[in-house]
């Protein structure tokens, strides 16, 4: 009893100093924290705010609206023997990979809360349907920091697919289905408009939240630059701000001087796993609803893999470029997406029928 409460303080401890230390860092480093803070915001207001808010307001309309049980018996052939869950999985996964961070676990959350989704399914969708979208990867990765949208598509559809790899290995996570079946409520005309307003605050605190993480990260990574950059190699400084934050991380890793494919994979390694920056994000959505980040956690690690060993070994498939990087326009019939997407969905039909075939055999 005396070891354990001397460990409690001495956490409390550690964190004290680690808190002041980050104080210490934001005084000696103030001006530049605030210009990347300053930089944060305008992100979030240009392009964070638009992209996602709307995304906020729509999803929790169709929650609430009794949208989920409709998905639920259309999708329940294919989340089932794939994924291990009923039907209303498909909606934070779908928005997910459309919207990008943290739709997914947002959607996820308010599907537990309203129990369309039991505890294992809720922590078992958590690792895959938290993805980043293709305004980031096409737009913002592929066409602004790569000038090359076929790479920036090519990284979408290995994200997409490992994505659903995660998914695939994860339905053996306690793995227990209960058999919810969302309901939809007959609401009066007054319980819809206090519904939409609720939606509404809802969203709008969600988004405050999401702001607030990228503005803080984007202070703290301008405080501890030069401390990395002093104390570690630069490779391995740039590893560790690609782990804090996604975006500046990519910046990061395109400007590294590696060949194209070791890049790439690096760089679809850390789109995969999202950055702690998101991975707090996720936790204050998830633990809202009193979910566990275990198996986040290592959903993201094992989609970091996936994304880097797939786009180290199928980089020779879209190009035949020398290692160094040709920023010029891409040929346009190169269908990669629709390509990965079709096999995705073939092969999802494939278990299905199998599944079915061997279920009317026995």
């Amino acid at each position: 009893m005396k070891q354990k409460f001397y460990t409690v303080r001495l956490k409390k401890f550690a964190s004290y100093i680690l808190v002041l230390l980050l104080l210490l860092l934001l005084l000696l480093r103030s001006k530049e924290a605030m210009n990347a803070a300053r930089q944060a915001l305008i992100l979030c207001y240009n392009t964070v705010i638009p992209s996602l808010f709307p995304f906020f307001i729509i999803s929790g309309l169709l929650t609430a609206g009794g949208f989920v049980t409709l998905l639920s018996k259309v999708f329940s052939p294919v989340m089932k023997p794939v994924f291990n869950m009923n039907g209303s999985g498909a909606l934070p996964f779908l928005i997910g990979i459309i919207s990008g961070y943290p739709m997914g676990a947002k959607i996820t959350s308010e599907l537990f809360s309203d129990g369309a989704l039991s505890r294992s399914e809720a922590q078992r969708l958590l690792p895959f349907s938290n993805n980043s979208g293709p305004l980031f990867i096409i737009g913002a990765v592929g066409t602004g920091m790569l000038q090359n949208i076929r790479l920036g598509i090519f990284l979408y559809a290995v994200h997409v697919v490992c994505a659903v790899l995660v998914g695939i290995c994860f339905r053996w996570y306690k793995a227990e289905i209960t058999g919810h079946k969302p309901q939809s409520p007959r609401q009066s005309s007054t319980q819809k408009t206090t519904s939409f307003s609720a939606v509404v605050a809802t969203g709008t605190d969600t988004m405050l939240l999401v702001c607030g993480f990228i503005v803080f990260f984007a202070a703290l990574s301008a405080c501890l630059t030069p401390l990395l950059d002093t104390l570690l190699p630069i490779p391995l400084a740039k590893a560790v701000k690609a782990l804090l934050e996604v975006t500046n991380g990519a910046d990061l890793i395109t400007k590294s001087g590696l060949s194209t494919r070791l890049m790439l994979a690096w760089l679809s390694a850390a789109i995969g796993f999202g950055g702690v920056c998101v991975m707090l994000q996720v936790a204050g959505i998830a633990g809202a609803a009193s979910l566990s980040m275990k198996s986040y956690v290592l959903g993201k690690i094992l989609h970091s893999l996936f994304s880097g060993v797939m786009t180290f070994c199928c980089f020779p498939l879209i190009t035949e470029q020398t290692p160094t990087l040709i920023l010029s326009p891409p040929p346009v019939n190169l269908p990669i997406l629709p390509l990965v997407y079709g096999i995705t969905i073939f092969g999802i039909l494939f278990v299905c029928l199998k599944r079915y075939i061997s279920k009317k055999a026995g």
